[in-house]
Parts: structure tokens; C-alpha cells; sequence
């Protein structure tokens, strides 16, 4: 028997699902199989299946859009609230009841009331049952339950706001039960008659310890409903009389604040009275909500109170002024700036950014002239680059010229930060600046900022400095404008030209940098002919640069070079450049062996054999590691060409295997390796599992 009930509970579940989901089933049927649910319901336990908690969710949010339906179900529900089902049955159904639930539902919600077993799932049912009878009903209840049941119906009232209640309400604050009287000043508070809230005055007039705290809660409560219904007077009386003295910090906290979020014009006389007290936690609740109240008085109230109070509060009330929109702050702000408070003066800063006026960009640059402290310095800086409004970089730019040195550095960094591109024929005029330091900020910000007719000035810079400091940052701006905007033709001509007709070997020296700048045939061809120039001076930069060379094609320029000068110097740059050439993937594995080939053959030192080995090893090719197995056989670099066998194994066991394995078992046999075996062993093994 059990079997066959299980069965056909299931079979109900399962075919109310389907009726849940086809809408082409007719009601009646639907309606037959909700009720027969319902009462299968009865014996449900928060142990068993869950499946039919989901059926009756579904049935709920079936039946939302069918009335007949919905009233079905109801009456269902009611059926088995009348019945001997479990309690955990009940409770769920009242869960749901407090979905659907209308009239029909309150005499057995009413009846569950007054039981105490059941009274908290009824509880829950009508806690926003629609119906006005379910408040009779729980009004009706307070002079017959527990006091348990008694708390929870009277939150219940409160939130429902049922004003019907009050005159109960009002007699439970003298109950003996503090619980009780604490419940009921909450909701009179929350329902918010004058009555009921000249009640929880009295009460409070007379209460001490938990209830006091309880009862001036409530009235805060009954100040809010008086603000909501446009009562603000009455609420603001309230909310005076919470911020006597006599009264705790947190409660006159609370007031202050509430009263400044009515915006009502009466109030500045509490935000007056905050600034007036000798509490920062007052000072910082009312400054902080000034900016709920409009017009020129609580702005003036504000400035006034900078004069007197301390940088604490100072900081405080400068950011409270730049949340105003009022002409009144502009003065009041510029002047916070010049205070002789470092948090002061940085908080003046950040405000005027904020405001982003292009006549506060002037007091920030003039501020930038009074030697200030390197955060400061940032602050400033970081203020003048985030201003938004229109004029800000004409006024930073006009300020140059009547900056100092150290000035002019900070405010041609912000001209390039602020991405200002019509300042580049202004900064072009500091780049021969007779400071250096000048010279070189400006020269940063036209490597950012310049543009194609900006090189011609930027190549006399290099030719005619007589700094190489600032030569050298000639040079990168030049490069870094070659590079932003793709002018690697127009440079490498430029360069070029101006190179055939410079004879001394500095200015040479100087300027062939910028051909790194301007890869190509004709740029390499300069390159390696100044390589051998007969002044050492040009020889050496050329050199230099051919090692650093972003090209592969300068790799066999650079092996010539190792193979034939007689500078050690120079012959080390080169094994060095065409090592890195060789690691690339710009030049084919065939080449870089051979170039490698080629230079194992020069090599005349363990230390360029060595740097070979280390170049061998990144270029995946079977002559690189038969090269570096030959290698092993000389004492000096065994270590280091056995580094190489074994990663070229490594790299090679999948598409050389026959290569791969030999390199493995060369390393594997030799006992002076050991720590490379475990490698090696990894290496066969993964070519014999490929097998």
C-alpha cells in the first residue's frame, strides 16, 4: 500500500507539472489535480522530497492571472489548515497564503491566531494580507494571546500602519512587559499619528534606561512620517528638541542629521548650533549634510566658520563648500589655498580641480611658486592635469613665462600630461632654454607632443647644444615622434642629408642615433660604413648602434665586424648584437646557424664560446645541437654546452626526434651531468611514447 500511495503522488506531481506548463489543458481538470496536490500535501516533511515544495510554487505562480483558479487553491489551503496535517505542511501553506490569501483565508488565519502552536505561521500569513478584516482580526487578538504572540502581532500592526490600533498601541507603553511597551512605541512611531506620536513624547518625558532609548527612537520615527507628509515644521520641533544638550551624542547625531535631510530652510539654525558645539562628531554630521540645504546663508555660514575652526574641521567644511554651487565659494576656496595648514591647503587644491574654473588654474600655478613640499607638489600637479573646464591650458601655458626654473619644469610636465598640442611652438622656444633643466622638461614634452615640423628644430638642438645631456633628450623626442606618427621615411632622408654635410665627428655622433629611429637599406648602409670610419669617435657609435639594431639584416654586419676589428671593445658589442639577432624569430633558423657556425669558428675567448652556446640553445635547428654536442667534448664550456644539448632536446624531441634522442642519451651517459638526467630522461621518454 505504501508503494501504490507513492506511486500515485508522484503521478500527481508529475502530471500538474505538465498542466502547469500546457495552457491547452481546461480548468476544470487543472483544478481537480491542484486539489488533489494540495491534499497530498498534508503529510509533507522538511525531510522529504522537495519536489513538492516546487509543484505548489508552481501552482502559485500558475494561478496568479486566474481568479477562479486562485480562489480554488485558496479554498484548498484553507482545507488543509482545517485539516490534521503536519506542521511543517502548515507552515509552508501559510508561507504561501501570505502570497494569495483574501478574505476567504482570514477566519482560519484568525483561529491559528489564538493557538499558540500555530499562532507565529498565522502570524505570518497576515503580516500584508490585504484584506482590512485580517487587521480587525489581529487588533482583535492583542487582549487574547501570549505576550510572544502579542510582540509579534504588534510589529505586524505597526508595519501595516494601521492606525485603527493607536488607542492599543498607546495603553500597551505603561505595560509591565518592557518587551511589550517597546514594540508598541516602534509602531506608533512607524503608523505615525499625532496622536500616537504625542503619546510616545509624553511616555519618553518620564522614561529612563532602555525604554528612553526605545521611545526616542519611536519619535524619530513619528519626526520622519511628519517630514513624508509635508509636515516639516512639526517634524523640525522634534528634531530641536532631540538635539538638546541633555541628550546623548548618538541621539542628537541622529537629529541633526535627519533634520538637515528635510532641506527645510529652519534648519540652518541646528547646522549653526553643530558648528557651534565643541564635538567634531557634531561638526562633521552637520558639515557633512550641508549640502542638503539651498541659498547664500548656509553657504556664508559655512565660510564663517573656516575662520575660527580647527584643520580638522577645516578640511571638513572646504570640501562641504565645493559640493555648492554658489559663486560665494570661489573666493572663500582660493583663499582656504593660501592657508598656512598643509591638510588645509590640499583639500583647497582638490576643490578647486573639482570646480575645474580656468581662473583657479592661475592660484594652483602661483601656488606651484611658493616652494612647496615634493606632496604637495603632486597634489597640485595631479589638480592641474584633471581641470576640465575651457581656458585651463592657455592659463597653464601663460604662466611660464613668469615662472622660475623649477616652476617652468612642473608646468611643461603638465602641459605634455594634459596632452596640449597647440603649446608645441611654445615649448620649442624653452628647448634651447639657457637652463638645462628647462631645456630638457621641454624637450620630454615635444617627444609627446611635437609633431613632423617639429624635427627640423628638434635635429639644431642636437647639432648646436653644447650639453650632450641635452642632445641625448633631443634625440628621443625625435625618436619617440619618428615612432608615434610612422615618419621613419621623412627622418631616415632628413638624417641622411643633414649626416653628408656635417664633417665634425661629434655632431655625427649626436645625431646618428636617430637613425635607430628609421630602419632600412640606406639607414644600415650609413651604419656599417661609419663602422669603419678612420675617426674612432664615429666608429664607436656606429658600432653601438649596429649592436642595438632592430632588424635582423644587421647580423652579418655585425659577424664581420666580430671577425674582423682589432678593438676588443667593439668585437664583444658585435658577438653580442648578432647574438640577440640570431635569437629572433626575424631570422630564419638556417641563417642564425650559420651565423652561429661562423662565429663558434672566430670565436678566440671561453667567454664569446660561451655567449655562442647560450645563442645555440634558443635556435631550434639539428645542426645548433650537433654544433653544441661537439661542444661537450672541451672541458672549458662542457657545462655550458651541455645546457645547450639538452635544451635544443628539449625543443626538438617532436620534430627531430632522431636528433632530439641522440642529444638525450649524450647527456644521460655522461655521470658528471646528473642534474641535467632527469631532463634527459623526460626527453626520451616523451620521443618513445610519440613512437
Amino acid at each position: 500500500m505504501k508503494n501504490t500511495h507513492r506511486i500515485q503522488h508522484t503521478l500527481v506531481i508529475v502530471f500538474l507539472c505538465v498542466c502547469v506548463a500546457s495552457p491547452a489543458l481546461s480548468k476544470s481538470s487543472t483544478a481537480d489535480e491542484i486539489e488533489d496536490v494540495i491534499k497530498q500535501f498534508r503529510t509533507y516533511d522538511y525531510a522529504d522530497d522537495p519536489t513538492p515544495i516546487y509543484t505548489i510554487e508552481n501552482i502559485i505562480r500558475f494561478v496568479q492571472d486566474k481568479p477562479d483558479l486562485r480562489a480554488a487553491t485558496e479554498r484548498h489551503m484553507i482545507a488543509l489548515l482545517e485539516s490534521d496535517a503536519t506542521v511543517r505542511a502548515k507552515q509552508y501553506i501559510c508561507h504561501q497564503l501570505w502570497i494569495i490569501a483574501t478574505d476567504a483565508s482570514v477566519p482560519i488565519l484568525e483561529k491559528m491566531l489564538l493557538d499558540q502552536d500555530t499562532a507565529e505561521m498565522a502570524c505570518y500569513a497576515l503580516r500584508t494580507h490585504p484584506s482590512d478584516s485580517a487587521s480587525r482580526v489581529l487588533r482583535e487578538a492583542l487582549k487574547r494571546v501570549d505576550n510572544q504572540t502579542k510582540i509579534r502581532i504588534i510589529n505586524i500592526l505597526g508595519d501595516r500602519k494601521d492606525t485603527a490600533c493607536v488607542d492599543q498601541l498607546i495603553n500597551l507603553l505603561k505595560s509591565q512587559n518592557t518587551d511589550i511597551a517597546e514594540a508598541a512605541a516602534i509602531s506608533l512611531g512607524t503608523i505615525g499619528t499625532d496622536k500616537g506620536i504625542d503619546a510616545i513624547a509624553k511616555t519618553r518625558a518620564t522614561a529612563t534606561g532602555k525604554m528612553r532609548v526605545v521611545l526616542t527612537r519611536a519619535w524619530l520615527r513619528g519626526a520622519e512620517y511628519y517630514a513624508r507628509h509635508n509636515r516639516t515644521g512639526d517634524a523640525i520641533a522634534i528634531y530641536q528638541t532631540l538635539f538638546d544638550a541633555s541628550e546623548p551624542l548618538f541621539v542628537r547625531r541622529s537629529a541633526l542629521v535627519s533634520a538637515l535631510n528635510t532641506g527645510h530652510a529652519d534648519t540652518i539654525q541646528l547646522l549653526n548650533a553643530s558648528l557651534d558645539q565643541d564635538n567634531p562628531i557634531l561638526h562633521a554630521a552637520g558639515i557633512a549634510n550641508s549640502h542638503l540645504l539651498e541659498g547664500p546663508t548656509v553657504t556664508r555660514t559655512l565660510i564663517s566658520a573656516i575662520e575660527t575652526a580647527d584643520s580638522n574641521t577645516q578640511v571638513l567644511l572646504v570640501e562641504a563648500l565645493g559640493r555648492r554651487d554658489d559663486p560665494l565659494v570661489k573666493e572663500a576656496i582660493t583663499k582656504a589655498a593660501t592657508t598656512q595648514s598643509f591638510d588645509v591647503r590640499i583639500a583647497a587644491y582638490n576643490v578647486l580641480a573639482d570646480i575645474g574654473d580656468a581662473s583657479f588654474a592661475s592660484v594652483l600655478c602661483n601656488a606651484l611658486k611658493q616652494n612647496p613640499a615634493e606632496e604637495e607638489i603632486d597634489t597640485m600637479l595631479a589638480c592641474l592635469r584633471r581641470m576640465s573646464a575651457d581656458g585651463v591650458d592657455r592659463v597653464i601655458v601663460e604662466a611660464l613665462d613668469k615662472a622660475d626654473a623649477p616652476t617652468q619644469c612642473l608646468l611643461i610636465r603638465v602641459i605634455s600630461d594634459r596632452r596640449y598640442r597647440p603649446a608645441v611652438s611654445i615649448l620649442s622656444s624653452y628647448a634651447d632654454d639657457k637652463n638645462p633643466d628647462v631645456a630638457k622638461a621641454a624637450l620630454r614634452a615635444l617627444g609627446t607632443l611635437g609633431h613632423r615640423q617639429s624635427i627640423p628644430n628638434l635635429m639644431d638642438v642636437v647639432l648646436k647644444t653644447s650639453d650632450d645631456t641635452i642632445a641625448e633628450e633631443s634625440v628621443r623626442a625625435i625618436i619617440a615622434i619618428t615612432r608615434r606618427d610612422g615618419l621613419e621615411n621623412y627622418v631616415r632622408e632628413l638624417t641622411l642629408g643633414r649626416l653628408e654635410k656635417i664633417d665634425s665627428a661629434i655632431e655625427r655622433c649626436r645625431l646618428m642615433p636617430v637613425l635607430v629611429a628609421a630602419p632600412g637599406e640606406e639607414t644600415l648602409n650609413n651604419l656599417q660604413g661609419a663602422s669603419k670610419d678612420r675617426n674612432t669617435k664615429v666608429q664607436d657609435c656606429a658600432v653601438r648602434l649596429l649592436a642595438d639594431y632592430p632588424q635582423a639584416a644587421a647580423a652579418s654586419i655585425l659577424l664581420d665586424i666580430f671577425k674582423t676589428t682589432k678593438n676588443k671593445a667593439h668585437r664583444m658589442l658585435a658577438l653580442r648584437g648578432c647574438s640577440r639577432l640570431c635569437k629572433t624569430t626575424d631570422l630564419p633558423a638556417e641563417n642564425a646557424t650559420n651565423l652561429c657556425r661562423q662565429a663558434m669558428s672566430e670565436a678566440a675567448s671561453v667567454s664569446e664560446e660561451k655567449l655562442i652556446l647560450s645563442t645555440l640553445a634558443e635556435i631550434a635547428h639539428p645542426e645548433t645541437l650537433q654544433m653544441a654536442l661537439e661542444a661537450m667534448e672541451r672541458s672549458t664550456i662542457k657545462t655550458e654546452a651541455s645546457l645547450a644539448v639538452i635544451a635544443l632536446a628539449e625543443k626538438l624531441a617532436k620534430t627531430n626526434p632522431t636528433t632530439a634522442f641522440a642529444g638525450a642519451e649524450k647527456v644521460l651517459g655522461d655521470a658528471t651531468l646528473s642534474e641535467l638526467h632527469p631532463r634527459a630522461k623526460q626527453v626520451i621518454a616523451t620521443i618513445k611514447k610519440a613512437q
